[in-house]
């Protein structure tokens, strides 16, 4: 949440994102507006990573994302404008706007839920 997701969004485009299972931002922005794109880019176009054991390519990692239209503490539009970055790069994000402040929306908590059932869940042999 917040400076937490500038960690997460920072970290998760150090690595590949085939390495991880998804990427949450609850009211994140474009911290490194010089460094993040070119970084989101390179991330997402090295979905060819032959080491990756993982049938998930970086192109199919789930990013889910939520801010406030009433955000006090980081403008609505700075969460619109990193959703577009890492689509811009090629992720699939799940963008949950919602009326309100800087805060987590019950919204955002159920699909963030789902997505850790659904990554931790392995399928019946």
């Amino acid at each position: 949440f917040s400076q937490g997701s500038w960690l997460a969004t920072n970290v998760a485009l150090q690595i590949r994102p085939s390495k991880l299972g998804a990427l949450v931002i609850y009211s994140g922005a474009l911290y490194l507006p010089e460094h993040w794109p070119k970084q989101a880019a390179a991330a997402w176009s090295s979905s060819g990573d032959s080491s990756s054991s993982s049938s998930s390519s970086s192109s199919s990692l789930p990013v889910l994302m939520s801010h406030g239209t009433q955000d006090s503490i980081l403008p609505f539009q700075q969460g619109k404008k990193l959703a577009s970055t890492l689509k811009k790069a090629g992720a699939q994000v799940d963008f949950i706007s919602f009326r309100g402040d800087h805060t987590i929306p019950m919204e955002a908590i159920t699909k963030t839920a789902t997505l850790l059932r659904k990554i931790f869940t392995t399928p019946d042999a």
